[in-house]
């Protein structure tokens, strides 16, 4: 067997941006059966520039495996959004597994919000993003997400969150970037997935549930991969990438998102036939997760 086809991945973490896939990605790469990429957020199916390298170059972003029945994997949260990707990974590999983590839109749009404000605001953090996230990224989205992070003042995050519900409602064309309201629309996201690739290779976790019962979600995880639950340790399983807020979200602007959300999220219940406790957000002045 050629060397490139012993290191393609076993499964993807797909998204959702700020939900936890940074912490998901680390806690599985502690598992003496799971090894990650070299490098998070590869973004081989979402960069159009990366994804013609082609399928040889994609292996090489994999260590060799340590050894048999070892599984790899990787995580880019760009995936589930982009809606693309899906068939791209189909023609990669059928029967891929898939791992989803879905967080309250309403707190995933404000811990995006501050991402960008954080970026904006640090010179040193705004040069490294573009080096490394931006370079390849397709001009569709790199070239909006360049333009706002280029702004002398940051948008305020009810500007960012009104001026995109008003264009959804309206119909207006938007650029896939920069989206802090359509990223949590997750009914049509997770479709494109679930019409492609057989529901028993989907698993889909919720953000909160992996804060509040980790080492049963893990397992959970293990379960969906094929593998035996193991001892986590649970005190060494720190969250990944949390920054704190300056200021909590406002609650005028809270109520937009919760009334903006309550429809798509009830054909995200329906269509997966479970329901989250999404009903109010709790999270105010907590910290971003990714």
């Amino acid at each position: 067997m050629h060397n490139y086809l012993r290191r393609r991945p076993d499964f993807l973490i797909i998204g959702a941006q700020k939900a936890g896939t940074s912490s998901l990605e680390s806690f599985l790469g502690r598992h003496p059966q799971i090894q990650p990429a070299k490098r998070k957020e590869v973004g081989f199916f979402s960069r159009d520039r990366v994804y013609s390298r082609g399928p040889r170059w994609y292996a090489r972003q994999f260590p060799f495996r340590r050894s048999p029945g070892v599984q790899l994997f990787e995580a880019t949260p760009a995936y589930l959004y982009y809606p693309f990707v899906a068939e791209r990974i189909l023609d990669f590999k059928p029967r891929m597994k898939l791992i989803i983590v879905l967080r309250n839109p309403v707190e995933r749009a404000f811990s995006a919000w501050n991402m960008f404000r954080q970026i904006h605001a640090d010179p040193a953090i705004r040069d490294m993003t573009i080096e490394q996230y931006l370079e390849d990224a397709n001009p569709e989205s790199r070239d909006p997400i360049l333009e706002l992070l280029g702004r002398t003042e940051f948008p305020d995050f009810h500007s960012c969150v009104a001026d995109e519900i008003h264009a959804l409602r309206t119909g207006a064309t938007l650029a896939l970037e920069p989206s802090f309201v359509r990223r949590g629309l997750y009914c049509e996201q997770v479709e494109r997935f679930r019409r492609l690739f057989p529901r028993e290779n989907i698993l889909i976790l919720e953000s909160d549930e992996l804060k509040r019962h980790r080492v049963e979600v893990l397992n959970r995880v293990l379960s969906f991969l094929g593998l035996a639950p193991i001892d986590w340790a649970p005190a060494s399983l720190l969250d990944q990438h949390v920054r704190p807020y300056d200021s909590p979200m406002a609650e005028p602007t809270r109520q937009v998102l919760q009334a903006f959300f309550e429809e798509p999220n009830a054909r995200l219940y329906s269509a997966i036939e479970r329901t989250f406790d999404w009903g109010q957000s709790r999270i105010l002045t907590g910290g971003s997760t990714n």
